[in-house]
Parts: C-alpha cells; structure tokens; sequence
C-alpha cells in the first residue's frame, strides 16, 4: 500500500514538473519579457527528463538521479534569476 502511494505522489510531482516550465514560458510571454530564458529553461528541463527517460530504460540508476536533479536544478534557477531580473 505505501508503494502504490508513493507511486502516485512521484506520478502527481512529475506531472508538475511537466507543466511547471510551460506556466513560465506562458507568464513570459504575455508579460512580454525574458522569453528567451523561460524558453532555455524549457529546453533545459525537457532535456533533463528525456536524459531520466533513457536512464530508466536502460538500467542506469545515476542517470535517473542525474536528470532529476537536472530537471529541478534547472526550473529553480530560471526562477531564481527571473526574480532577480524583475526587482
């Protein structure tokens, strides 16, 4: 049981982490600034997920951890640094 609720808790934050950068991307967008650094973020944590993708398939356990932490790494600092921009 706690397995399968796991599950749904890692099912529940990968989904976020697919939406998270494209909510930036649309905020750029109509705010009309940084595009190209949501976009690079974009990119960045799609890449880290396609490298977590191959990991799994292929056995590979430090390239699973590695693209998460890429993947998380990465939509921090856009944040950060599109708050720092802001202010």
């Amino acid at each position: 049981m706690l397995q399968r609720e796991s599950r749904v808790f890692a099912h529940v934050l990968s989904g976020l982490g697919l939406l998270a950068p494209w909510v930036l991307v649309y905020l750029s967008v109509t705010n009309g600034t940084r595009v190209w650094l949501t976009v690079l973020n974009l990119v960045a944590v799609y890449a880290c997920l396609a490298l977590r993708m191959y990991g799994r398939r292929n056995d590979r356990q430090r390239l699973v951890t590695w693209g998460g932490f890429g993947a998380v790494g990465s939509l921090a600092l856009c944040l950060v640094v599109v708050s720092a921009l802001q202010g």
